[in-house]
């Protein structure tokens, strides 16, 4: 069970949580990918076939009872299945929606029929949404955008999120420019070489100017000094 995150909008984590989910369906892994940014809803516009009517049934229908989760989810040429969000006003809001019991079912019953379930969640900051579903979760990756997240919104969202936090496994630069990680990446490497160069150098010098430790004393040669007879 793995959600996809970020601290503002716009850091495209929709896009890369549906190229995720798909990599894996690919690879033969049964793969579910849900929509869970219930007030965005921009997974469930990205993987729509047809041009649908507003009202459109989703994973609240679901969770309701309304409508069976096999017509609901949408089927990929990949093997994906998608389980989008419903399109039309919900009565519950959506961190309410999240934390009540019968999506901690539904997910349960994911874990039991597929090899991953992917969640789309919605930005950190402006919501708590992510804080919500932390508990159904085994593990966050959070997605920043190539100069535009800061390191601020980056850090404020980890400290007011401490239970997505602790469940944090990586994270994904998005829209990065390859031509700078290119130097980037030769900068670090030179940069590492020589930490490291200078590291083995300092220890062979230090190994080198350090006093041979005294052998330890015989019994008896301590009981002496300490004017204590020996047998």
């Amino acid at each position: 069970m793995l959600g996809l995150v970020s601290a503002v909008s716009g850091d495209g984590v929709s896009t890369l949580a549906g190229n995720l989910a798909t990599l894996l369906a690919r690879s033969g892994s049964p793969t579910l990918l849900i929509d869970l940014d219930l007030r965005g809803r921009t997974l469930t516009r990205l993987t729509r076939e047809t041009a649908a009517a507003d009202a459109e049934a989703g994973l609240q229908d679901v969770l309701d009872g309304r409508v069976p989760i096999t017509a609901i989810v949408r089927r990929q040429p990949s093997g994906l299945h998608v389980l989008p969000a419903s399109t039309h006003a919900d009565r519950l809001h959506p961190s309410e929606r999240i934390a009540a019991p019968q999506l901690a079912n539904l997910l349960e019953m994911a874990r039991n029929g597929y090899r991953y379930v992917v969640l789309d969640l919605p930005p950190m900051l402006p919501v708590c949404d992510a804080r919500a579903a932390a508990a159904l979760v085994d593990g966050f990756v959070m997605v920043a955008r190539w100069n535009e997240t800061s390191l601020d919104d980056l850090h404020a969202a980890v400290a007011l999120n401490p239970e997505v936090a602790a469940k944090l496994i990586g994270a994904i630069m998005n829209r990065a420019d390859p031509d700078v990680l290119a130097v980037f990446d030769d900068t670090v490497l030179d940069r590492s070489l020589t930490y490291l160069r200078r590291a083995r150098r300092q220890e062979r010098e230090g190994a080198a100017g350090r006093a041979p430790r005294p052998e330890p004393q015989h019994a008896s040669q301590t009981a002496s000094h300490a004017g204590i007879e020996t047998p």
